[in-house]
């Protein structure tokens, strides 16, 4: 039976899974810690071994890799595997390095055999476009669906869906390569507001300490004044900085994933509110890497 190895790689930690090609089926998923502060061959050496370990976890005898599939944040070669992240403190040592060619170069010392042997059996795709294709076939956001995808996380991550397909149009109102996160808001970018670093500086400004979301959230259940109005302001700047964004598409639904998704009851009325003036379905989509893993199916 041929199977994919499927990697969600992110900053602070790696699922992966696999998926049965014969038959249509795709595994649970593993956590893994990511190394990504590590040097160029211990980040190798750690894919490798992830990969070894799900490969181990499929109990079939006749199993025989197809692609190793990786969602993987941006700046990134898609095309050919080569990380271009620099400055964002993860994956540095791999700026400018083949992650197939290192992969496939340490399954020839080590005789792996669930390495493929091809760089063209390595695919690559970012992260929240794998995202968007997981709920654009969930959801059968085909034919006629003007769709824009935003995980709130590490970084406001984005992506952009007409009739069923990603798009990056620029003639249709989609910034360059569909990223939102560099375009200008207040003094500074989306990315700086729209993230966790977002939601820290508003926890310094109304709780005189930069609380995590998931420590701000609890706050918030616990009825905390601050952590609401920290919240609150949060929900003021992503409706200021989305809707601009979602007139300018044309968009007919608008997804939100990510972690910070988890809180989208802390500060999604306003965003809503002037969704539904629109005519635009918003909707949350909180489990990130299980639809991840689905995109990672339909490349």
């Amino acid at each position: 039976m041929l199977y994919d190895i499927l990697l969600d790689v992110g900053g602070t930690g790696i699922k992966g899974g696999f998926f049965s090609v014969n038959h249509n089926i795709i595994s649970d998923s593993y956590n893994f810690n990511s190394d990504s502060d590590k040097e160029r061959d211990v980040i190798i050496k750690h894919f490798c071994a992830i990969c070894n370990q799900i490969w181990d976890y499929i109990e079939d005898e006749d199993k025989k890799i197809r692609n190793i599939r990786m969602a993987f944040p941006g700046p990134f070669d898609y095309q050919n595997g080569i990380s271009k992240v620099k400055g964002l403190a993860k994956y540095e040592s791999l700026f400018d390095v083949s992650i197939p060619n290192e992969m496939i170069s340490l399954s020839a010392e080590e005789n792996y055999s669930f390495i493929p042997k091809n760089n063209f059996d390595f695919i690559f795709i970012n992260d929240v476009e794998a995202y968007a294709l997981g709920v654009m076939n969930k959801r059968k956001f085909f034919q006629g669906y003007r769709v824009i995808y935003l995980c709130i996380g590490t970084g406001s991550g984005s992506a952009y869906s007409v009739d069923g397909k990603i798009s990056y149009d620029r003639a249709q109102g989609i910034p360059e390569n569909g990223w939102i996160y560099p375009i200008p808001y207040k003094d500074l970018v989306i990315d700086e507001y729209i993230s966790v670093r977002g939601i820290n500086k508003l926890a310094q400004k109304y709780c005189n300490i930069a609380h995590s979301p998931l420590e701000l959230s609890r706050m918030v259940k616990n009825g905390n004044d601050n952590a609401i109005k920290a919240y609150r302001e949060f929900g003021d700047d992503l409706n200021s900085a989305l809707l601009p964004l979602l007139k300018k598409f044309g968009a007919n639904t608008f997804v939100i994933g990510g972690n910070i998704s988890h809180s989208s009851e802390m500060f999604i009325i306003p965003i809503e509110e002037s969704c539904k003036e629109l005519g635009i379905d918003i909707i949350i989509e909180s489990d990130t890497s299980k639809l991840v893993m689905i995109g990672l199916t339909n490349l």
